[in-house]
């Protein structure tokens, strides 16, 4: 049995990405019901607005864990950059 000191930080990150999918997953849903409500011009609006929310989020999660793992050696600016864009698209949103 590990102790949770000794666990991975892809283990502690797990329900973070776990809850990315399901993020992506119900998208998806509201993606293919707009679009047979026939609202294609909004549907691919929000769609492109939540998957580059959930690409941006899941980057940023993904390079803190290798930064913090010590697989690569960015800087912690290079690491934030993604949430950095991710909020200058919802000021300017």
């Amino acid at each position: 049995s590990t102790s949770f000191t000794e666990s991975s930080w892809w283990v502690i990150f797990s329900p973070l990405f776990a809850s990315d999918a399901l993020n992506a997953y119900f998208c998806v849903i509201v993606f293919i019901r707009m679009q047979l409500e026939n609202s294609l011009k909004i549907a691919l609006l929000r769609a492109s607005w939540s998957a580059t929310f959930l690409v941006m989020t899941f980057l940023f999660k993904f390079l803190l864990c290798k930064k913090l793992m010590g697989q690569v050696t960015l800087e912690y600016s290079e690491i934030f950059a993604p949430l950095f864009i991710l909020l200058q698209l919802i000021a300017v949103r």
